[in-house]
């Protein structure tokens, strides 16, 4: 299977599974299990928007929103570290925070 192909089952499966609130580990916990370390989005992203995200007052659009506005140009995941590195381009400032591990639930039977 392709990578790409690969990504796209992952995030299908995340959104499926994850709590309203809190719901980043999940999305990271899928793509390691599929077997990526690693996980690289291209936007801006800082504190409050990550908090104001962790705490379900965000969609992921808004999330990506709220980062490019604070300056925030990409940033990186390390699925087996579970650190989230942000990057500003301008400054070269970055950011990293830890996030919990968690289990995901048992896949549903046909």
């Amino acid at each position: 299977m392709d990578v790409t192909r690969m990504l796209a089952e992952a995030q299908r499966l995340a959104a499926r599974v994850r709590p309203e609130v809190g719901g980043f580990p999940y999305l990271a916990e899928v793509l390691r299990t599929a077997g990526f370390d690693t996980y690289r989005c291209t936007v801006p992203a800082v504190v409050a928007a990550i908090r104001a995200d962790q705490a379900g007052h965000t969609s992921f659009p808004e999330f990506l929103n709220a980062c490019w506005r604070a300056g925030v140009t990409d940033y990186e995941v390390d699925l087996r570290a579970r650190t989230c590195t942000y990057h500003g381009v301008a400054t070269g400032d970055q950011y990293v925070e830890a996030y919990p591990a968690i289990t995901l639930p048992a896949p549903a039977r046909p």
